[in-house]
């Protein structure tokens, strides 16, 4: 394996970092590992191939500062490490390399400047240092001025592409888009909210309305309730002073029945029992023929007595008794029969039958039915 000139691995997936024994080859002299996976960064113990003519190591993922001992490989002419994520600055010991040729150092994430020492590879005619971080603003005078040149690219280095620039403005953009839903949410939840408060207000009117006619109605129900207690109260009144005159009409009766009460237990009073009886014949026909006249009239409205007009003792047939007045006065015996022939007084004045009689009338008249 000592002897091997040529290695050449590029373009097979291959991932992993690149061991240090490669640097044992010392008869090496192409050392290809370009489109791979590589990781990690190229150790110095490459730089140990003093030998290698060629070194491409573009497209991995390599990373880190750039080996200075690469600066160590005297004939190498081409160094190819292009596409990777190189940081840091560029090593000056690269300018060690007098026969290159052809230097590919563009697509990474270099810095700095471009080292003045670069002036002393006079073979150099391909220069790629585009598309990274680096200050090209002021290329030595020494680089310009290298006698083979024929491509040189410093390029826009603000071209290159950069991830964390990306993840800003992810970052910016993500921030700008929430402040205008916030934005769009708070103006939306304004416009719910006068829609809300208009709402309400609608509500708190038809509230007040409402309360208002409940008030009205509570006022018309308690007139008409103050109304009806006075309709109540007079109604009460009434029934009062009908009882009252019951009351009074009561109390006449009472009074008549006094007096023929008094009038039976005179028996010390003096009559003749003809006298008597022919009066109290009188007045029981009268009071009979009386009550038998209403009695006929209300089967016959248009009856009426052709005889008996004349009073008898006060009482005219035309007096309107009530059956139930005359049967009160007959069964108390207005008039009871005197049981002897002849009754002494004894300092009483002997009942008035004329004021009886009125006393009757009075009851009997269309104003005490």
């Amino acid at each position: 394996m000592t002897s091997l000139k040529d290695f050449s691995v590029g373009a097979n997936k291959l991932t992993g970092t690149i061991p240090p024994e490669l640097g044992k080859l010392k008869n090496l002299k192409k050392l290809k590992l370009y489109d791979n996976q590589f990781t990690g960064s190229i150790p110095p113990e490459i730089g140990e191939l003093t030998n290698l003519e060629e070194l491409h190591a573009n497209d991995n993922k390599f990373s880190g500062p750039i080996t200075a001992e690469l600066g160590n490989l005297s004939n190498l002419t081409e160094l190819k490490l292009n596409n990777n994520t190189f940081s840091d600055s560029i090593p000056k010991e690269l300018g060690n390399l007098t026969k290159l040729t052809k230097l590919y150092l563009n697509r990474n994430e270099l810095t700095g400047t471009v080292p003045p020492e670069f002036g002393n590879m006079k073979a150099l005619s391909e220069l790629y240092l585009d598309h990274n971080y680096l200050d090209v603003t002021s290329i030595p005078m020494e680089v310009q001025k290298l006698p083979n040149r024929t491509d040189f690219r410093f390029g826009d280095q603000s071209k290159k592409f950069n991830y964390t620039i990306l993840i800003i403005i992810i970052i910016i953009a993500i921030i700008l888009l929430s402040i205008i839903i916030a934005s769009i949410i708070l103006f939306r939840k304004k416009k719910n909210g006068k829609s809300d408060k208009n709402e309400n207000d609608k509500i708190n009117i038809l509230i007040k309305q409402n309360d208002s006619e409940l008030q009205e109605q509570k006022s018309q129900i308690e007139v008409n309730t103050m109304n009806l207690k006075q309709q109540i109260e007079s109604q009460e009144q009434e029934i009062q002073q009908k009882i009252y005159q019951q009351q009074q009409k009561l109390q006449q009766l009472q009074k008549i029945k006094q007096h023929l009460e008094r009038f039976d237990k005179s028996s010390s009073l003096s009559l003749s029992t003809d006298s008597v009886s022919v009066k109290k014949t009188k007045v029981q026909e009268a009071l009979e023929e009386k009550l038998l006249q209403q009695q006929q009239q209300q089967l016959d409205p248009s009856f009426s007595f052709g005889h008996n007009t004349t009073p008898i003792n006060g009482i005219h047939p035309s007096h309107n008794l009530s059956s139930s007045k005359y049967s009160m006065i007959l069964n108390e015996s207005i008039l009871p029969v005197a049981s002897s022939s002849t009754t002494t007084y004894d300092n009483d004045t002997p009942p008035n039958y004329e004021e009886i009689i009125k006393e009757i009338e009075k009851l009997s008249s269309p104003d005490n039915e």
